[in-house]
């Protein structure tokens, strides 16, 4: 996910907790890929749209984040139609679009610390008021399993 693309607001998006937005999108594309069809494509589109505006962003912002996926898209849906038909074309290049404009926008509505720290690794230190988040256990060099540590245990 781009993490420099936060647009500040005081939507009920922008709201959320990270956690939440991200089981969100993990839902949400779990969805579309067990039911990879054009009829769950265009219910999604409208899902997308509606999230869009309830961020309160317009079709412009929606269309700037798919259109760095034109060439793929350009690419790959008329291979899919000659290979698989033109609703097998629409259900994978419609769930790659829509998985990806789905990430654009909790990067859109969550400021990047708030991925940090709502990781795993955070849940048990809390980080003292107006610092910084400090890198979880595994990335510090004196941690067993950060990777510069490794072959060094003794």
């Amino acid at each position: 996910m781009l993490t420099g693309i936060y647009q500040p607001g005081t939507s009920v998006l922008h709201r959320a907790g990270a956690g939440v937005k991200l089981l969100g999108l993990l839902v949400f594309s779990t969805l579309l890929v067990a039911w990879r069809s054009p009829v769950t494509v265009f219910v999604c589109i409208g899902l997308v749209v509606a999230c869009y505006g309830m961020g309160e962003f317009g079709v412009r912002t929606l269309a700037s984040q798919a259109w760095p996926l034109r060439w793929i898209v350009l690419l790959l849906f008329p291979f899919q139609w000659w290979t698989a038909g033109w609703q097998a074309a629409i259900g994978i290049v419609g769930t790659l679009v829509l998985a990806v404009v789905g990430a654009a926008l909790i990067s859109l509505t969550t400021r990047a610390p708030t991925y940090w720290t709502s990781s795993p690794a955070y849940s048990n230190q809390p980080e003292p008021s107006g610092s910084t988040p400090t890198a979880p256990p595994a990335a510090r060099p004196d941690h067993p399993r950060c990777p510069r540590h490794r072959g060094n245990i003794q």
